[in-house]
């Protein structure tokens, strides 16, 4: 095993630094039942079975994100553009060239 060159209370400061920026974590997700107690990680008391809350908070979340219906639908793909009309414009000395119509990027 590889020794951290952090100490722990060296390592906890700067997650509490990080964690305490505003405005940089929209990423975040809230606990779904409302904020976790020391029951909620030991059901069976301090000296009991640890469950891990975040996880099972993780797992909660990701399981709503991946059943979520976009309502939007998609517009339909626009007619494919001649090749050759594509390429010579972009071949021409021109600064500037209009494509010829709307176009998927090719896969």
């Amino acid at each position: 095993f590889l020794k951290s060159q952090f100490t722990r209370a060296e390592t906890m400061a700067a997650a509490a630094a990080a964690s305490a920026s505003p405005g940089d974590e929209s990423w975040r997700i809230e606990r779904i039942g409302g904020p976790a107690t020391d029951d909620d990680w030991f059901p069976d008391g301090r000296h009991g079975n640890f469950t891990n809350v975040g996880e099972a908070n993780w797992h909660e979340a990701r399981a709503r994100w991946r059943n979520y219906k976009n309502p939007h639908v998609r517009p339909a793909p626009p007619p494919p553009v001649p090749y050759d009309t594509l390429v010579n414009g972009l071949a021409t000395p021109r600064r500037t060239f209009e494509l010829p119509g709307r176009m998927t990027l090719p896969a």
